[in-house]
């Protein structure tokens, strides 16, 4: 697996924002945070995942800059009569690069499988989509527990995109017991989990796979998880785009340490 320098931070929206307030947010993104010399040199990847009437506008308002767009869902299948879905193929024409699949509140509130999830996989995959795959425990265990049940769910979620496995695939290790609340994981249990997702990456056949944490990460964390992870994928720690600066700001400092 190769090693990656760049650092992600990545900001999933869900459905938090009115259309005006996202527009707003993503201008204030555009003007503090897209400017960084981090973000331009490419030190720092940066991407959004608005809600998907938002997707073309946000595109629209990051275009010049590095600030990459993606959406938090899609269809299992291709184009055809499916009432209300909106496929990959359709998402990676208009613009979209990323394609969160997975996220524990879809699998509880929204039913999907496991199954389901691989479909959207191959769907992201064949569609040009850099997939963000969200796994994680639903207790708190063991690292080692908790790392045996993500690598299944990495397995599972791969399982029908053999023919796309040389293509980037980021993990979102999100514990479910850690989304929402008031502080994330702790840092020694993050990185034992995350050192064992990572090798056994080579066995799933992933050539080019990312991880990221997410569940409840803020300011004051990357620079203890930075050595397992490749980054961050933020929630309502970025709401607030001082906040978010300050975060990109932490990745920025450590990447440059960690390249020394």
């Amino acid at each position: 697996m190769p090693h990656h320098s760049q650092k992600i931070v990545g900001v999933g929206l869900k459905m938090y924002f009115s259309a005006a307030q996202t527009t707003e947010w993503a201008r204030a993104v555009k003007n503090q945070i897209a400017t960084k010399n981090s973000i331009e040199n490419s030190i720092v990847e940066f991407f959004v995942l608005p809600s998907t009437p938002m997707i073309s506008q946000l595109i629209s308002i990051f275009v010049g800059s590095r600030v990459r767009v993606g959406s938090q869902n899609h269809s299992a299948t291709q184009l055809g009569a499916f009432t209300g879905e909106t496929s990959a193929e359709m998402l990676s024409e208009i613009g979209c690069e990323f394609a969160e699949i997975g996220h524990a509140e879809r699998r509880r509130d929204f039913n999907e499988t496991d199954e389901l999830v691989a479909k959207k996989v191959l769907q992201a995959l064949s569609s040009h989509l850099i997939p963000i795959i969200c796994v994680g425990e639903k207790t708190q265990t063991t690292p080692e527990a908790a790392a045996d049940l993500c690598i299944a769910q990495i397995k599972s979620a791969l399982s029908l995109s053999d023919s796309y496995l040389h293509q980037r695939v980021i993990i979102a290790y999100e514990p479910v017991w850690a989304i929402g609340v008031a502080a994330p994981a702790d840092a020694a249990y993050i990185n034992a989990v995350c050192v064992k997702i990572k090798e056994a990456a080579a066995n799933l056949g992933a050539s080019n796979l990312q991880i990221l944490y997410g569940g409840s990460a803020d300011s004051g964390l990357f620079g203890k998880i930075a050595q397992s992870v490749d980054g961050l994928f933020l929630g309502r720690s970025a709401h607030d785009v001082k906040n978010l600066k300050k975060i990109v700001e932490e990745v920025e400092s450590v990447s440059l340490e960690l390249a020394k």
